[in-house]
């Protein structure tokens, strides 16, 4: 802990919710946290948000900041990882055990879909994978794992997703 005493060390935020991690940290300050838990991991462009890994390649912690840099919200974060496709009007990931989830970047380039061609494997930080039809996320980032190509996406999925009208 710090000298002060006011902010956990990240190791024990592991077994926390966001809302306990929000009760132990409301009202601290960026630079309190980040004297604690070093610096983040990265931050979505144009947000007043850090993201914090929990463990190297493990979950992660998003803490957001108000204009003045007090702590104003938490959210515990996972990665997915899967297929890339563009769809008419969405971006899909094809997981590959549970079918394909929808898309939405949260903000800023980190999170932007743009750079993937079809096929790519990619990993995005979410939060929750809603149990709509279809499922939907918001990623708070992307990353490329591996460039990949058309040939790699499943093609049962392919074909259930024009049944749909997704995809052309």
């Amino acid at each position: 802990m710090t000298a002060c005493g006011k902010v956990i060390p990240i190791t024990n935020a592991q077994n926390m919710t966001g809302e306990m991690l929000y009760k132990k940290l409301d009202n601290i300050t960026c630079s309190e946290i980040r004297d604690v838990w070093g610096e983040p991991y990265g931050s979505p462009e144009n947000s007043n948000t850090d993201l914090f890994e929990v463990e190297p390649g493990g979950d992660m912690i998003a803490v957001f900041y108000d204009p003045k840099d007090r702590v104003c919200g938490i959210r515990k974060l996972f990665w997915c990882e899967g297929r890339y496709l563009r769809g008419k009007s969405s971006d899909i990931v094809l997981l590959e055990e549970n079918g394909y989830i929808e898309v939405t970047a949260v903000s800023g380039e980190e999170t932007s879909f743009g750079s993937f061609e079809d096929g790519d494997r990619i990993r995005i930080l979410v939060e929750n994978i809603a149990e709509s039809y279809p499922c939907q996320v918001e990623a708070f980032k992307a990353e490329l794992i591996e460039k990949g190509s058309y040939d790699n996406l499943d093609k049962n999925k392919l074909e259930s997703l024009r049944e749909l009208g997704w995809i052309e």
